[in-house]
C-alpha cells in the first residue's frame, strides 16, 4: 500500500474505479508475459509488488515481450491496469521452455 493510499483510507477514500495512481513520471518496467492474439499481457516492475495488466490499446507501440516499458497505473473493479504505456528501450523476450522429443516410459 502506498503512502497516498493510505492517507486516503484515513480519510474515508477508498480505491474507485478509474482512479489513476503514480508518481508524476511514472513507473518503469518490462513486459513478462503477452498473449498476442488476445491482445493483453503483463508488465513486471521492480517497483511494484505485483505484475500489472497491460492491453494493447494502452500503448503508442506494438507491444513485445521483454521490451522495457514507462506507464502510470489506473485502478479498475478488476484490479491495477497499465496505462500511457510508453517505449523506452528493446529487450530480449523471455526464454520459453522446449519440450522434450525424448520418449518418457
Amino acid at each position: 500500500m502506498s503512502i497516498l493510499d493510505k492517507i486516503k483510507s484515513l480519510f474515508g477514500g477508498g480505491k474507485s474505479s478509474g482512479t489513476q495512481k503514480s508518481s508524476s513520471s511514472g513507473y518503469e518496467g518490462v513486459i513478462k508475459k503477452f498473449h498476442y492474439k488476445k491482445g493483453f499481457g503483463f508488465i513486471k516492475s521492480s517497483e511494484l509488488d505485483s505484475e500489472v495488466f497491460v492491453h494493447h490499446t494502452d500503448a503508442d507501440f506494438k507491444i513485445r515481450e521483454g521490451n522495457k516499458v514507462r506507464f502510470k497505473i489506473q485502478d479498475t473493479d478488476k484490479g491495477p491496469r497499465a496505462v500511457e504505456v510508453t517505449f523506452l528501450a528493446k529487450g530480449k523476450p523471455p526464454q520459453r521452455r522446449r519440450k522434450s522429443n525424448r520418449d518418457s516410459r
